[in-house]
């Protein structure tokens, strides 16, 4: 990140009904949290929320998303996980 600072993160997912509910954990450098798959309508309907946020020091940081544990079926579909610089 060029800027230090408390970023929003947003997540743009689809997650059937019948596979929502699974947990994720994202991490970015020493920063992190642990959330909730939402459901969405179908494969093909995308949500796009902010999730939650993290705290960074300037420079370069490697983020992770990955499942907290057992999932049903698949996590989700991920089609992008965007940082905002909070003002």
């Amino acid at each position: 990140m060029k800027s230090a600072g408390q970023y929003e993160v947003t997540l743009d997912w689809a997650a059937p009904a019948d596979i929502a509910g699974n947990e994720f954990e994202l991490t970015a450098g020493d920063s992190g949290f642990v959330g909730r798959i939402g459901p969405t309508d179908s494969w093909d309907d995308y949500h796009q929320r902010v999730i939650g946020t993290v705290t960074l020091p300037a420079g370069t940081h490697q983020l992770t998303f990955s499942s907290k544990g057992a999932i049903n079926g698949f996590l989700l579909d991920l089609r992008s996980i965007t940082l905002s610089l909070r003002k």
